[in-house]
């Protein structure tokens, strides 16, 4: 877990991120561009319903996933709305979130 960690962010901080939490200058940016590597992934496979370990062109696409499922599940704890981001990712795959666990 924790190289995959280390790969996501080194992925991040390639992208022109920060691997710092809280130093998010260029979020939408980055968000974007993991954005094109999802769709890429489901344009070829049929679905986003990817493992941590997961990879598209070198980007740690299953980190980031693993890392949206997150954000969406401690979003919907507290009982806040659902982010944007969670709409566009439906878009491209309405099961990217899937109730059952992904290792």
């Amino acid at each position: 877990m924790r190289k995959q960690w280390d790969a996501f962010l080194q992925s991040t901080a390639q992208a022109g991120g920060s691997s710092r939490l809280g130093q998010r200058p260029d979020h939408r940016a980055r968000f974007e561009s993991a954005l094109v590597h999802a769709r890429t992934w489901a344009d070829v496979h049929g679905h986003l319903a990817v493992t941590r370990d997961t990879r598209q062109s070198g980007f740690a696409l299953g980190m980031w996933l693993f890392s949206q499922r997150d954000r969406a599940k401690q979003r919907s704890r507290q009982g806040k709305p659902a982010s944007p981001h969670r709409e566009q990712l439906a878009t491209i795959d309405p099961w990217w979130n899937p109730p059952w666990d992904l290792h």
